[in-house]
């Protein structure tokens, strides 16, 4: 793309003309209420849930390193979402995974805002250009995903799942929370793909290969497309 274009492509689009509004209705109605649901939970979670001040510094670690490791990755990640056929698998729960166990809603809410904000702004930058409506589509969906992740942890292993009894139970704590993780978030992106296009949806373009999963385990984010 040319210098032009690039300038083109950067300025700002009234609402009206976003590309959103090109989706099929389904999928926008689908996305626009699981954007709303995450939103609410987030403000009623600032309002009611307290953060501690350890728990902020554990935030401010694993954005740090999120954003390290997506800065060091990128041209990986480049080449690896040009030539998929299947839906992208990110690297993100390497980082939200954690944040389940030892962050507050809100703090989960923020670290996945601050990691794809800055996925946002790298391909708002490159030249292989992803609209706003994706990356703030994808960021609810992983913090709708760990809201649930987290709520189901907590219920089977207290207020502080890592400080069990002995190191099974915490062993047990973080297999809860990334099993949950993976089944959740695959269920909710799985639903949006399909709206997106229900023609094309088989199980490979809804879920992906074995190579996908295999490789970024841990379990990884989904990426709506």
């Amino acid at each position: 793309m040319t210098s032009d274009g690039e300038a083109r492509r950067r300025q700002w689009v009234p609402v009206r003309n976003w590309a959103l509004w090109t989706r099929p209705k389904n999928w926008i109605r689908y996305t626009l209420a699981t954007e709303a649901v995450t939103l609410l939970l987030t403000v009623l979670a600032i309002i009611y849930v307290p953060a501690s001040g350890h728990q902020f510094v554990l935030f401010a670690v694993l954005a740090g390193l999120g954003v390290l490791q997506a800065e060091i990755s990128r041209n990986i990640e480049r080449m690896r979402r040009s030539l998929n056929v299947t839906p992208h698998v990110s690297m993100t729960s390497v980082w939200m995974l954690p944040g389940i166990l030892v962050l507050s809603p809100q703090l989960i809410a923020l670290l996945a805002a601050t990691l794809y904000v800055q996925s946002g702004i790298r391909g708002w930058m490159g030249t292989q250009h992803v609209a706003p409506h994706r990356t703030v589509t994808n960021a609810a969906t992983v913090i709708l995903t760990c809201y649930a992740a987290s709520l189901l942890t907590h219920l089977f292993f207290g207020p502080d799942p890592l400080a069990g009894p002995t190191a099974a139970a915490a062993a047990g704590a973080v297999t809860v929370a990334g099993g949950a993780y993976f089944v959740i978030n695959t269920a909710i992106t799985g639903l949006g793909l399909y709206l997106a296009a229900p023609e094309r949806a088989s199980v490979r373009t809804i879920v992906g290969t074995w190579d996908d999963n295999l490789w970024t385990w841990p379990p990884s984010a989904w990426v709506a497309c």
